[in-house]
């Protein structure tokens, strides 16, 4: 919409993530990850009835714990919260949305659940064009 940024007031935005495979692990070093869950209130794991791919390694995929960060945390925390006619008070977040592009992923579902989106499992074309229409209505709602 016109005038709009992530850092107006109350604003929510989205990211829409797509993917065809699960990762192999962040690879991120301590320096990243602790600071990020201690943010969070500790790490996240997919849950025990819907196990990520690798769940044993489940510390090293920091896709969740991410979604959860960009979905819980104010964004723009800014002094003071109204600057002339830029108001940045209330929450600025990110809602996460995945797509499995072919794939059934765990982790997929988990990061959008943990970040307030939705998570599709499409398998061609149409199938895409769909989940991100809806990825886009929704964000379009007031």
């Amino acid at each position: 919409m016109e005038n709009r940024s992530v850092c107006w007031g109350g604003q929510s935005t989205a990211v829409l993530l797509v993917s065809d495979g699960e990762p192999t692990s962040d690879n991120l070093g301590a320096n990243v990850v602790t600071p990020l869950r201690t943010r969070n209130g500790g790490p996240v794991h997919c849950p025990p009835s819907a196990p990520c791919l690798g769940s044993s390694n489940d510390a090293l995929y920091m896709l969740d714990d991410v979604a959860k960060l960009l979905h819980t945390n104010d964004l723009q925390a800014s002094v003071p919260p109204v600057v002339g006619d830029f108001d940045t008070s209330g929450m600025q977040s990110v809602n996460v949305y995945t797509v499995g592009l072919g794939i059934d992923s765990n982790l997929l579902r988990n990061a959008a659940n943990e970040g307030g989106g939705l998570s599709y499992r499409v398998n061609d074309v149409a199938g895409l064009k769909q989940a991100i229409q809806e990825v886009i209505s929704l964000g379009m709602s007031p």
